[in-house]
């Protein structure tokens, strides 16, 4: 099949195209014959139609092999033409192959080959050198080829049309959907790389890996020393236990994959001075609110201090919460602003936070606070209380208790202790006796809030007092109320005493 000097689009009514064949033929360079013509465009039928009238049914041309190649690379193809129904006798093909620099172009692009005594090499085409015998019903023949992809990167398109016949001149088209094919330099494997914080882990501690590998990799294992394992880019990691690890990051993409190992000294876990709770801290929604909390810590020691900071949630038990360290200089202060999400990543949570130090001397601050609606801010503050602070066997009281249309108030309760606790409330009258009791058992690390109405059903109350202790031995609990203006939401911090 030959290029002819004006193409005819496929699109174009069957009609026109039959009254164009004697214009058609008379411009063609050469007669038509079983050989095909050579310089053919792929994506018409003008130039052979001095040959090949019209008959019925479908003829489907479709071209399947590599989307990709490297440029300079060779990629084998197929062209399968079909014809439904088969027409009665013999039925036969002839073809024709293109590779253009953009669709229905001009522009030839790469080296196209045949794979067999089915085609021919017809200029920088491919076309049948006679007709192909199809078989079965319906009919069908395949042709095998290849392409080389030239040495300049793009997207170019492979295109192809067929014609089937029974045995004589008259036929029917059909045209191939364009095959785009890429040529693009092959991605290199990458180079493994991570780095990790803190410098100097610590056992017990999460220790955060962060990918640094070149040559985009798409997949990551790691490998931490320990059985612990892990398919995250980024992963956190905890080693239980002092000691020298290797840590292997393998990054992969499609071309490849490398491994780099380091070696991570995990020290044991510092002698702890001095522990403290600090009760509740927020990341969370509240009435008209959003509440956040400031965390400040000061070093009081005329030493450096490690400080460890861990929250403990308010699911129940606070032993599987993030914990992260820090070294705290000598009368040093450091303020963690919205310290769940600077220090612990998190995007909505509350609960308490458990300090503790190598040193048995820190003032630890909690500020709790939102934004008001007319500007400014409100909230409120409560300190982090020591081993000395909290409520054990000894009965402390929380006093000014308030709940009604004006005001409510929340118990809060935090276990300073990785031991459970037991913890017995009674909400006194002025007269000393007792409204209503109820016993909370806390887990380890354990946290647990009441509302007065909701929880404890007493619905109006001024002038109230808690009366809080633990029944279990050596227990060591936290208690504050916070009582909350109805009008403003204001809350105002009571501690036990």
């Amino acid at each position: 099949m030959s290029r002819a000097p004006a193409a005819i689009s496929r699109n174009r009514p069957a009609f026109t195209l039959l009254l164009l064949l004697p214009a058609l033929a008379a411009a063609l360079p050469a007669p038509a014959s079983d050989n095909g013509y050579t310089g053919r465009t792929a994506t018409t039928s003008a130039g052979c139609g001095s040959c090949h009238g019209t008959l019925s049914g479908t003829t489907t041309v479709v071209l399947s092999g590599p989307s990709t190649l490297a440029p300079g690379a060779t990629g084998s193809y197929t062209c399968v033409v079909t014809h439904s129904p088969a027409y009665s006798g013999t039925n036969s093909a002839g073809i024709d192959i293109a590779v253009k620099t953009s669709p229905n172009g001009s522009v030839d692009a790469g080296t196209l080959a045949a794979s067999g005594a089915d085609l021919k090499e017809s200029g920088s085409e491919l076309t049948h050198p006679s007709p192909k015998t199809l078989s079965g019903s319906p009919s069908t023949g395949s042709y095998a080829f290849t392409w080389t992809a030239p040495a300049t990167a793009g997207t170019y398109t492979m295109q192809a049309i067929g014609i089937v016949t029974n045995g004589g001149k008259p036929g029917v088209w059909g045209w191939a959907a364009p095959l785009a094919v890429t040529v693009a330099a092959a991605t290199a494997a990458p180079v493994a790389q991570f780095g990790f914080s803190p410098a100097s882990p610590i056992a017990g501690a999460t220790v955060t890996f962060t990918d640094t590998s070149t040559g985009s990799p798409t997949s990551w294992s790691w490998a931490f020393g320990d059985g612990g394992t892990s398919t995250a880019q980024n992963p956190v990691h905890t080693f239980a236990s002092a000691g020298t690890f290797d840590v292997a990051l393998t990054a992969t993409n499609a071309s490849g994959s490398s491994t780099r190992t380091q070696t991570i000294t995990v020290a044991a876990l510092p002698t702890v001075a001095g522990t403290w709770i600090l009760p509740s801290s927020a990341r969370a929604s509240g009435v008209n609110a959003f509440w956040t909390t400031d965390l400040v810590v000061m070093n009081l020691a005329a030493e450096s201090a490690t400080v460890r900071l861990k929250f403990l949630g308010h699911m129940g038990a606070g032993s599987a919460g993030p914990e992260k360290t820090y070294t705290l200089p000598a009368h040093a202060t450091q303020t963690f602003t919205d310290v769940l999400s600077s220090v612990f990543g998190l995007e909505a949570d509350w609960g308490p936070i458990l300090v503790r130090a190598t040193v048995a001397t820190l003032a630890v601050q909690g500020q709790t606070w939102t934004a008001a609606t007319g500007g400014g801010t409100y909230g409120q503050s409560v300190p982090a209380l020591g081993a000395t602070e909290t409520i054990g066997a000894a009965a402390k009281a929380i006093t000014g208790v308030r709940q009604g249309s004006g005001f409510r108030t929340n118990l809060v309760l935090a276990n300073l202790k990785e031991t459970a606790a037991t913890v017995s409330l009674a909400l006194l009258l002025p007269d000393g006796t007792t409204s209503t009791s109820r016993t909370v058992d806390l887990g380890p690390w354990g946290f647990s809030q009441l509302n007065v109405e909701t929880d404890l059903g007493v619905a109006s109350i001024s002038g109230r007092t808690f009366l809080v202790t633990c029944t279990t031995t050596d227990a060591q609990v936290a208690a504050y109320a916070s009582v909350i203006d109805a009008t403003t939401g204001d809350p105002r911090s009571i501690l036990a005493r």
